[in-house]
């Protein structure tokens, strides 16, 4: 079953967003897993989707519909990230990223620790 043209809009959205949507998940899908012959196959086998339709994502033609893009989010960090700019949340990347920096720190402290008493890896 095909989706209407309408079905695949974003109404609540400003005129035009769901157009930047499109592009902006195109981007980030291409960012993500680049442009090999098998980027088809690998986002469709992701997101459960057939291949023409991530192809037309790709091309930025139109965006993945809820069930799709949360699958897409949930394997792409890129795709995830755009969800959150557009959706002026980005306070949550920053969140995100802090907690990620924080637990490399935490983990390079033990590793010295570790140096210091004699116990870690030299």
């Amino acid at each position: 079953m095909s989706l209407s043209g309408m079905d695949r809009k974003l109404p609540h959205l400003p005129l035009g967003a769901d157009k930047d949507l499109a592009r902006e998940i195109a981007a980030a899908l291409r960012r993500e897993y680049g442009d090999l012959p098998a980027t088809v196959k690998r986002i469709a086998h992701l997101a459960n989707a057939r291949e023409r339709t991530v192809k037309n994502w790709l091309a930025g033609n139109n965006g993945p519909c809820g069930d799709k893009l949360v699958a897409l989010m949930c394997h792409s960090d890129e795709v995830l990230e755009v969800v959150l700019k557009l959706s002026g949340r980005a306070d949550l990347l920053r969140a995100a990223r802090m907690e990620d920096a924080l637990a490399k720190v935490q983990a390079s402290l033990r590793n010295v620790e570790g140096l210091l008493d004699g116990t870690g890896a030299g």
